[in-house]
C-alpha cells in the first residue's frame, strides 16, 4: 500500500480496536490480506443491525445497543474512512451472519482479488 504510514497505520488500529471491543471474550479476531491490496477485519461479536451499517461511519454515531455498554466517542469509524478514502480506498462493513466484517480495499476492486 502507498501512502502515509501513520494514517494508514491509524486505520488499521481503528478497526482492530473495534474488533476487540466487541467481541465476544475468548472468540477470534481475522486479520486477512489479499491481492489488490484487499484487507479484511472480522470478529465474532453482536455485528451491526443492516440499518446501521452505513451510519457507523457517521462522526459521533453510536449503535443504540451498545453505546451505553462500551467506552468510545463515535470517530473511530469516520477517521478511518476518510483516511482511506484520502489514499484512494474504500472501507466498507460487509454483510455477515454473526459478528463484523470490515473491508479495506483499493477504489473499484472486487473483493477478494
Amino acid at each position: 500500500m502507498q501512502g502515509d504510514e501513520a494514517q494508514l497505520s491509524r486505520v488499521l488500529t481503528n478497526l482492530l480496536d473495534n474488533a476487540f471491543k466487541y467481541n465476544h471474550p475468548g472468540d477470534a479476531i481475522r486479520v486477512t490480506l489479499h491481492h489488490g491490496p484487499v484487507l479484511t477485519v472480522a470478529d465474532d461479536g453482536p455485528g451491526v443491525p443492516a440499518e446501521e451499517r452505513e451510519r457507523v461511519f457517521q462522526r459521533f454515531y453510536r449503535g443504540e445497543a451498545t453505546a451505553s455498554d462500551i467506552q468510545g466517542n463515535g470517530m473511530g469509524l469516520a477517521l478511518a474512512r476518510a483516511i482511506a478514502e484520502c489514499h484512494g480506498f474504500s472501507l466498507s462493513l460487509m454483510d455477515k451472519a454473526e459478528g463484523a466484517s470490515f473491508v479495506l480495499q483499493r477504489r473499484g476492486s472486487v473483493q477478494g482479488q
